[in-house]
């Protein structure tokens, strides 16, 4: 007979790369906003694949990225998190808008909250669940209801969303903010369940797989009310 090949039951924890010391993570610290925000930015170009190739010049072009090099980036990104603070990372840097105009780039509303959307899916994305991401308390502006277009990356021309590459990467910081920030990171991870639900589907195997681990990690840490 033959045994199908599945996944193991558990995704490979996410180590992060540049931020793994104690003296990286105070030389983070010790940054200026101006500074740490680029240090930020270009974490998650690394962890959405959208590093320029010949950055160091023609004769040392950077090899294409791995699903492990862009945990790895996405595990920096939630270090950071913990270390500068939830709000100040994902708002005031922006890695919250460019991780929602990668997974639902014509807004999270205008995906699922429409007449044949299952009824699960718009509580997901109800008034009430986005309330706490445009709570006084945040800092910046959130798309998770726009249109979401800054993102310049490469385009899945068949869904319009941007590439499989792109998509792995904002997956794979959403699952790094629920292990290694834990609760803090709630009021944004949840929300966008339905992107990774909606991930579930895609054409390509890493996103499928990404988007299923995610999608356990958010489950197992949102409060059950």
């Amino acid at each position: 007979s033959v045994v199908a090949k599945t996944r193991d039951s558990f995704a490979p924890a996410l180590h992060p790369y540049t931020l793994v010391t104690s003296d990286q993570i105070d030389n983070l610290k010790s940054l200026s906003e101006n500074e740490a925000k680029t240090k930020i930015e270009e974490l998650v170009s690394h962890c959405f694949g959208q590093r320029n190739p010949f950055h160091d010049g023609i004769k040392k072009p950077h090899t294409a990225s791995t699903s492990r090099d862009r945990g790895g980036y996405a595990a920096d990104i939630a270090v950071a998190c913990k270390e500068l603070g939830v709000v100040v990372v994902l708002k005031r840097y922006n890695v919250l808008r460019k991780i929602e105009a990668t997974l639902l780039p014509e807004g999270i509303c205008n995906t699922f909250k429409n007449a044949d959307a299952p009824s699960s899916m718009k509580r997901i994305v109800s008034a009430a669940s986005l309330s706490s991401m445009n709570s006084n308390n945040s800092v910046g502006t959130n798309s998770i209801t726009g249109t979401g277009t800054e993102f310049s990356g490469s385009t899945n021309q068949i869904r319009g969303k941007p590439s499989h590459i792109a998509r792995e990467g904002a997956l794979l910081v959403l699952r790094a903010l629920c292990d290694i920030v834990g609760q803090p990171s709630e009021p944004f991870v949840v929300p966008l369940l339905a992107a990774c639900l909606d991930e579930s589907r895609s054409t390509n195997g890493t996103v499928r797989d990404a988007a299923e681990d995610t999608s356990k990690a958010i489950i197992k840490l949102a409060n059950p009310l």
